[in-house]
Parts: structure tokens; sequence; C-alpha cells
């Protein structure tokens, strides 16, 4: 279990990122072009939701993001 926590702490460190808006919630989110890695934490570990990035250009890869809100944020950190 170390393994993956590590893991996924250097994972969100470079994919990832955390917000915080007082009097609302915190927000942990990330994305990534490579949707098997997304749907691997989504469904084995966190079923989370997984949701398409908006493209910005056509020149540009699909992204895929997942995030977590409020307790389930702060349970994580």
């Amino acid at each position: 279990m170390k393994g993956i926590l590590y893991w996924l702490a250097g994972y969100l460190e470079g994919e990832g990122w955390f917000s915080f808006k007082p009097r609302t919630s915190l927000i942990i989110r990330f994305s990534s072009i490579d949707l098997d890695v997304v749907e691997r934490l989504s469904h084995r570990w966190f079923q989370r939701s997984i949701y398409k990035v908006k493209l910005r250009s056509p020149l540009h890869k699909q992204a895929h993001t997942m995030y977590w809100t409020g307790t389930q944020a702060h349970q994580l950190m």
C-alpha cells in the first residue's frame, strides 16, 4: 500500500492541482491524456467518475480528468 501512496503523491504532484476556496471546499484534481492511468485510479482505488477535458485546439490530444472535493479531498490529503 505504501508504494501506491508514494506513486499517487508523485503523480498528483506532476499531473494534478490542489485548490482551497475559503468557506467552501478543498479540491484535488488531475488530468492526463493517458486514459488507462485515469481509469486505473478511478475504478480500482477511488471509485470516481472520469470526465473528458474540452479540447482547446484540434491539435491537442484528448485529456481526461477526475477530482475530489470537500470531505473526500480532506481524507485523501
